[in-house]
């Protein structure tokens, strides 16, 4: 009878090691890889934040200060700002708040442009189309050339409704929106007037009105893109419409998605063939209604805010919270602990990269891709260059 042959110490060894290599430098399949920071900045200590917390943390709320592409090589930072205690809006005073931009180097966080710009109210939203600079407060638009100068008188929306029914202290700043296509080419001033919602397509190079829309329907749209307006169902949060803007003034939506037993859906235009839903994940729909998941959110996840499209469409990020503990039995909130934006390509959909946000903001949260390896997020008065070049590929 035979003994068995041990293996050689020195062997076991050898395969001991190699197997802890193997756990450490090659990541199970879709496990979370972090960018690497390029460079931190903070918004001047001079600059006071209109002082009312966001409804949520993401883009979709940020109506205060936010993170915009600007050329190839910049973004701009813009916070509305004014005295440390804030007025109440009238004739004398309508002109109290201050829009702060500022304009850096995406590659070093660079100052290279700041200038202040008075706006009627804390209620202001900055977008950047191909002419310059669009910026909504309360129910005013105000254009600016790439050179940041005036163009033209702007756009005043109507006075269709008495004020008492907009909100507080007759403002309609709350529903208000600006919707601009992935190009920058034309952008859309959405508005509520009663149980109608009008709509302003403008052409991003000229700033002129093209056309309106009214859609006799309680819902309001959630993203643009070309002529085309995406909407969330107005009787359930699970459903995703659709209307184009035509010669008709007024028009009916069409439903184009379900998501049956999912709790919501939230879209996001991607082109003429497809958008992503980014509610409970991340998911592919096409205007057919079939749909690819990408990925599902985790326990204990929940998205915040609506999810962000890189200029050239083949790129997506989404923000989520990530909590603990709470009972909606006892009326107990759960406990943060932590925030993530989360980067995914779309040819073919996958997941690429997870950049935590630390510490996780509590009132204001905004990113933007650059180019396609550098997203700039910006967490309270803290703005962060993230690259992500280096994890393509994975």
């Amino acid at each position: 009878m035979h003994r068995a042959r041990s293996c050689p110490i020195k062997d076991r060894c050898l395969i001991t090691l190699l197997c802890l290599i193997s756990i450490v430098v090659l990541p199970a399949q879709g496990s979370a890889t972090n960018g690497e920071v390029l460079w931190s900045w903070k918004v001047p200590a001079g600059t006071k934040f209109a002082g009312y917390r966001a409804y949520d943390l993401g883009v979709e709320h940020n109506r205060f200060a936010g993170v915009r592409r600007w050329g190839n090589e910049q973004v701009l930072v813009y916070a509305v700002g004014g005295q440390a205690s804030l007025p109440t809006r009238n004739a004398e005073n309508s002109r109290a708040y201050l829009l702060h931009i500022y304009v850096l180097n995406s590659r070093t966080a660079a100052l290279e442009t700041s200038l202040e710009l008075a706006v009627e109210s804390a209620s202001t939203e900055l977008q950047v189309v191909r002419g310059g600079i669009v910026v909504r407060s309360g129910r005013s638009l105000t254009f600016l050339s790439k050179q940041f100068k005036q163009v033209g008188p702007g756009f005043v929306v109507p006075l269709l409704i008495a004020p008492q029914a907009w909100g507080v202290e007759g403002e309609m700043g709350d529903w208000l929106k600006l919707l601009v296509s992935p190009d920058g080419g034309k952008f859309v001033l959405s508005c509520e007037h009663g149980r109608a919602e009008k709509y302003y397509l403008f052409n991003g190079d000229s700033f002129t009105l093209e056309r309106t829309m009214t859609m006799e329907e309680p819902i309001r749209a959630e993203s643009f893109g070309d002529s085309t307006l995406l909407f969330r169902g107005s009787d359930d949060t699970n459903s995703v419409h659709a209307a184009h803007f035509t010669q008709a003034d007024v028009q009916v939506s069409s439903l184009i998605y379900s998501a049956e037993h999912k709790s919501c859906a939230t879209a996001v235009y991607i082109d003429a063939r497809q958008f992503a839903n980014v509610c409970n994940g991340v998911s592919i729909v096409n205007l057919a209604g079939k749909e690819t998941v990408v990925e599902t959110l985790a326990k204990g996840e929940v998205q915040s805010g609506r999810g962000i499209l890189s200029a050239d469409g083949t790129h997506l990020a989404v923000a989520r919270r990530r909590f603990k503990g709470g009972s909606s039995f006892f009326d107990i909130s759960p406990r943060i602990t932590g925030f993530v934006v989360r980067v995914f390509e779309l040819e073919p959909p996958r997941f690429v990269v997870q950049l935590p946000v630390d510490p996780a903001p509590k009132e204001i949260c905004d990113y933007v891709f650059t180019d396609n390896d550098t997203l700039v997020v910006m967490a309270d008065d803290k703005v962060t260059a993230y690259n992500l070049s280096s994890d393509h590929g994975n």
